[in-house]
């Protein structure tokens, strides 16, 4: 579909290495789109690395685990409309929020807790199911329930501190769904 444009495919092999590869080209000053072809974790890595740069634009190609945000989208597209390669030659761009804690931004959500402690597991059963699909979520939720489900946080939002509570999990979302439907 490409064959008449100039691009570039990079494999990332280890995390945030996909941030490292997005800032290097986004570095260049070339108008560029850099599409991020995996979950919502390679979407994260590359929207922190493209952040601040006005010559590169985002091209979601949803061939991950979960691939929450592009649900956000639902309203206007489906998943196969990301799929279709063809699509991306007449691409239509839309501003997006992101949202920031401390030196990060997140294009869908940013979260603690319970379900953070799942992920890290989903990362550690990976290694060793490979191609498990959703195996290592399950088996991380078995393991993460099995444990406590309480967190004890001082909630500061928008320089109001809630006092420390006890929390299951904490999530900001700017997108409408998270957890790859769990």
């Amino acid at each position: 579909v490409f064959e008449e444009k100039d691009f570039y495919i990079e494999y990332t092999t280890k995390e945030k290495e996909a941030t490292e590869i997005a800032k290097r080209y986004a570095k260049s000053g070339i108008q560029m789109c850099i599409y991020a072809c995996g979950g919502d974790g390679t979407l994260h890595e590359v929207v922190n690395g493209i952040i601040g740069y006005k010559n590169v634009s985002l091209g979601i190609i949803p061939i991950g685990t979960g691939n929450d945000f592009i649900k956000s989208l639902s309203k206007h597209y489906k998943k196969s409309d990301f799929l279709n390669i063809e699509n991306y030659l007449e691409a239509v761009f839309e501003p997006c929020d992101l949202l920031k804690i401390d030196q990060e931004y997140s294009l869908n959500t940013v979260s603690i807790g319970f379900d953070v402690r799942i992920a890290e597991g989903v990362s550690k059963f990976r290694k060793l199911i490979k191609n498990g699909n959703t195996i290592p979520y399950l088996l991380s939720l078995l393991t993460s329930i099995a444990r406590s489900l309480g967190f004890e946080l001082n909630v500061l939002l928008d320089g109001v501190a809630g006092g420390v509570k006890e929390y299951s999990f904490v999530v900001a979302g700017n997108g409408k769904y998270y957890g790859g439907g769990f």
